[in-house]
């Protein structure tokens, strides 16, 4: 017989790996059911708005000052003002009283205008009025003060707003000064009254028109006060005034306010003539010396600034001898044959201009170069060394002057550009 085949064997399997049982779970806890809570009520949303809401705020203005008027209602205040008005000697106190009187009552809320006594009474006064219903009073004045709320912010201030004690720019009012005028240049005249309270022209009054040019010189940057003519004139005047300087000169039965601007930096003049000399010690700050001089408009001005150091020897001098030519002196400087130093005489580039009757120039002075300045047009220009100009590169710390011709006064400030 035939052998049977013989069959491969199966292949051997790999055995199934074991795996690890998985780890038993603790049961997750049992929770209390939270309690049943009331609703909240629904709440309607707040309006959104694009800016922060704005308080309604009042907003107060003066109305024209009338004549033959009064208030009628109580008066809250009172304040008297100078004898029987304008009349008296010393009128400082009456403009001083009045504005009180005005920012009085715009700053107390019961207060509803303001009443003014005949300007022939014995004892004048001004009075704050709760009341603004206006009645005949033959002699008298009255303004109402007219107040409405407002949602948005309020407007620039013009000029219906007869007192504003606090403009933007952080000016203040000086106490009025009498028998006293500033010298500078005049900006602008307001004519108040021909006579005290009779009403001019354009039908407004003497106070509406002083507080008027009060307001407008607070509002001019260039103006540094108001000065008020004498009671005696037949036309009353109020005028801005521009100067250089806060000097003050006599002027008898003028009034003045003065404005002051602290936050500014203003420049100090002092006079000097031929027979009042300067010794001052002027406080430089930086590395430049400025002086800066106010002269008369003339021809021929000979005077001399001596700048002097700490030991008090002459470091040099400006001379100037008219409105073409000086000359600079520096002590120990060159070959040293003029007084122990040398003289370096010059000419001005141009002649010097004169602006509104004087002369304006401005020194700049360093320890390398010296600068004359004309109405901000440079006339003239040195420069100096330490092997050449001696004493000429030493800071000034003092200035003393002497004036040879010209027997009126000269002015100096020290610093600003």
């Amino acid at each position: 017989t035939t052998p049977k085949p013989t069959t491969t064997p199966k292949p051997t399997t790999t055995p199934k790996r074991t795996t690890t049982p998985k780890p038993t779970t603790t049961p997750k806890r049992t929770t209390t059911p939270k309690r049943a809570t009331t609703p909240k009520r629904a709440t309607t949303p707040k309006a959104t708005t694009t800016e922060e809401q704005i308080q309604p705020e009042l907003e107060c203005t003066w109305g024209s000052i009338k004549a033959d008027t009064g208030l009628q209602g109580k008066r809250i205040d009172a304040i008297s003002l100078s004898g029987s008005g304008l009349n008296q000697g010393d009128t400082s106190n009456y403009y001083r009283n009045l504005v009180t009187c005005y920012e009085n009552c715009m700053a107390n809320s019961r207060c509803n205008g303001v009443e003014i006594e005949p300007y022939n009474t014995n004892s004048m006064s001004c009075y704050n009025i709760r009341g603004s219903e206006e009645v005949s009073k033959p002699g008298y004045m009255s303004s109402s003060k007219n107040c409405k709320k407002v949602t948005t912010p309020p407007p620039e201030p013009t000029t219906a707003s007869l007192v504003t004690s606090t403009p933007t720019s952080g000016c203040r009012w000086g106490e009025p000064q009498r028998d006293t005028v500033m010298s500078g240049k005049i900006l602008e005249i307001r004519y108040l009254q021909w006579f005290h309270y009779k009403t001019d022209s354009n039908g407004f009054t003497y106070e509406q028109n002083f507080l008027k040019c009060r307001q407008a010189c607070m509002e001019n940057e260039e103006c540094y006060g108001i000065q008020i003519s004498p009671t005696s004139a037949n036309i009353k005047k109020c005028q801005m005034v521009s100067v250089k300087a806060v000097r003050t000169v006599h002027r008898a039965g003028w009034t003045l306010l003065a404005k002051n601007c602290p936050e500014e930096d203003k420049l100090e003049y002092h006079s000097f003539s031929k027979y009042d000399a300067l010794a001052l010690n002027p406080n430089f700050t930086g590395s430049e010396e400025l002086f800066n001089l106010v002269l008369p408009c003339r021809s021929s001005i000979w005077f001399k600034l001596f700048l002097n150091g700490d030991d008090g020897d002459q470091n040099s001098h400006i001379e100037i001898f008219d409105r073409t030519s000086g000359n600079i002196y520096c002590n120990k400087g060159g070959y040293q044959t003029w007084h122990g130093g040398e003289k370096t005489d010059f000419y001005f580039s141009r002649q010097l201009a004169c602006s509104e009757d004087k002369i304006n120039l401005l020194v700049k002075r360093s320890s390398t170069l010296i600068e004359i300045y004309n109405d901000g047009i440079l006339v003239y220009y040195q420069t100096f060394s330490a092997d050449d100009d001696g004493y000429c590169v030493r800071e000034t710390s003092q200035v003393t002057t002497q004036v040879f011709e010209y027997d009126t006064e000269l002015e100096i400030a020290f610093g600003l550009n």
